[in-house]
């Protein structure tokens, strides 16, 4: 499973899968300024499944 976060500006993709607790993460921003995930801990994001799950 790759979780896939959206930036709030430039609707970028970034993969956070490899974090360990993606809850405890605040305050990333993209390469365009924007946020991907806000200081208060929200984001755009969607699931995706890979093959073989």
């Amino acid at each position: 499973m790759k979780i896939i976060n959206y930036c709030w500006s430039c609707r970028k993709e970034h993969d956070l899968s490899n974090v360990r607790f993606i809850g405890a993460i605040k305050d990333v921003k993209c390469d365009c300024g924007g946020y991907v995930i806000s200081p208060s801990g929200k984001g755009l994001f969607r699931i995706v499944k890979e093959e073989g799950e």
